[in-house]
C-alpha cells in the first residue's frame, strides 16, 4: 500500500493516480512503512554530578589545608619548636572535610542509581581522597622519623663518662645519652664534644647526669628491694637506709661546654618510676647526698645550631630556649644536714 502526497488516501501499489483525488502518484510517493520520524534521537552524553563536582572541590580545600597542617607538624619535628598556629588549620579542616565526605557520599549514591559511571568516580575520589592521603602523610611523618631515629644505633656503650650510641654505619660518631658524674661536687665541668677513644659526639638525645654505680644510692639492691616492696603511697627517697644514717641536702651545677659539632640538644632527667629527679650519693662514711642538679650552658663560637645566654641554650634556627633544668627556674633543696630516723628525720647543724 502507497498513500497520496495530496490528500493522505491509500492506494494499491500499482496505481499510477489516486482513486479520491486523482493526483499523479508517479512521483514523491510515501510508503505507509516509511513513514516516522524524520531522524533517529542521538543519545545523551553522560553528565557529571554537581554534587559530586562540590564534593570533590570540598576535598581539594581539605587536603590543601590539611597539607599545610602536615608540614608545619614536620617543620616542628625537624627543629624542635611549637608552632600554636597549625591548631587553626586543624580546625579550618573540619568543614571542608565534613562537607566533602557528605556530598561526595550523597552524589555517588545518586550517580550509582543513574548508572553515571563519570560521576561515580568523582564521588569515590572526594570520599575517600581525603582520608587515603592524610594517611599517607602520616606514614610519611613516621617513616622520616623512623629514618631520622636510625641514624643511630640502639645499642648501649659506656665510652669513659659517657653513655653513647653509635652512630650507624659509622662509629666515629655518637649521640651521647648519659654522663656518669664519680660525685665530686668539685668536678662538675663536661665538654660535650669528643668521648675518650676519639668517639665524636654530634647530639645529646635525651641526656641526663647520673652518678657511677659505685656511688649510685638508687642502683643499690637494698633500696630497690625495699622501694618494690613497699606500698606506692609509702615509697619516699630514703627506703633501705638504716636509722641513723646522715642525710645532706644540696644543690650543684653542672657547667656543660656544648661543642662545635653538636647538632641536637635533648635534656631528660632521673625520673621514672624507681628513680626519683635527683641524685643520690653514698658517701665512703654511711652517709648520703641528695642532690637537686641544673645545667649552667656555654656553646662553642663555631657551633651552627645553639647559643647560649647567661648559662640558659638556644636553638639558633628557632630562638627558643632549650628544655633543661636551669637554676631558679626549678624547684631545688634547701641546704640542710640531718639524721634520718624511721619516723622523723632530725635536723642538725
Amino acid at each position: 500500500m502507497k498513500k497520496c502526497p495530496k490528500c493522505c488516501a491509500l492506494c494499491a501499489d500499482d496505481d499510477k493516480y489516486c482513486s479520491s483525488c486523482g493526483f499523479d502518484m508517479s512521483e514523491n510517493v510515501i510508503n505507509e512503512e516509511s513513514a516516522g520520524p524524520a531522524e533517529t534521537p542521538v543519545k545523551q552524553k553522560d553528565k557529571h554530578s554537581i554534587t559530586c563536582i562540590l564534593g570533590l572541590i570540598c576535598t581539594g580545600i581539605y587536603i590543601l589545608i590539611s597539607a599545610v597542617y602536615w608540614i608545619i607538624k614536620a617543620f616542628e619535628s625537624y627543629y624542635e619548636t611549637k608552632i600554636p598556629v597549625k591548631w587553626l588549620f586543624l580546625m579550618l579542616g573540619i568543614v571542608p572535610l565534613f562537607l566533602g565526605l557528605l556530598l561526595s557520599v550523597i552524589g555517588t549514591v545518586v550517580a550509582k542509581g543513574h548508572k553515571n559511571k563519570k560521576a561515580g568516580r568523582l564521588g569515590i575520589w572526594g570520599s575517600g581522597g581525603c582520608l587515603v592521603l592524610n594517611i599517607v602523610l602520616v606514614l610519611v611523618l613516621i617513616l622520616c622519623r623512623f629514618a631520622e631515629n636510625r641514624r643511630f644505633e640502639n645499642t648501649d656503650y659506656q665510652i669513659g663518662d659517657y653513655l653513647i650510641h653509635y652512630k650507624t654505619n659509622d662509629h666515629s660518631q655518637a649521640e651521647a645519652a648519659c654522663y656518669y658524674w664519680d660525685g665530686d661536687p668539685r668536678n662538675t665541668d663536661l665538654k660535650i664534644d669528643y668521648c675518650s677513644d676519639g668517639t665524636k659526639i654530634v647530639r645529646l638525645d635525651y641526656f641526663r647526669i647520673k652518678p657511677e654505680d659505685s656511688k649510685d644510692y638508687y642502683t643499690f639492691k637494698k633500696y630497690r628491694d625495699t622501694f618494690m616492696g613497699s606500698l606506692p603511697d609509702d615509697r619516699g627517697y630514703y627506703k633501705g637506709l638504716e636509722p641513723g644514717t646522715t642525710l645532706y641536702f644540696d644543690n650543684i651545677i653542672f657547667n656543660v661546654e656544648i661543642g662545635k659539632d653538636v647538632e641536637k640538644v635533648s635534656i631528660s632527667k632521673n625520673n621514672s618510676y624507681i628513680y626519683p629527679d635527683d641524685i643520690a650519693i653514698w658517701n665512703g662514711d654511711g652517709s648520703v647526698s641528695f642532690y637537686r642538679y641544673f645545667y649552667y650552658f656555654t656553646v662553642d663560637p663555631e657551633n651552627k645550631n645553639y647559643y647560649a645566654e647567661d648559662g640558659v641554650l638556644y636553638n639558633k634556627k628557632t630562638g627558643k630556649k632549650v628544655e633543661a633544668f636551669y637554676k631558679g627556674q626549678d624547684m631545688s633543696y634547701d641546704t640542710k644536714a640531718s639524721v634520718y630516723a624511721p619516723e622523723r628525720a632530725i635536723e642538725t647543724n
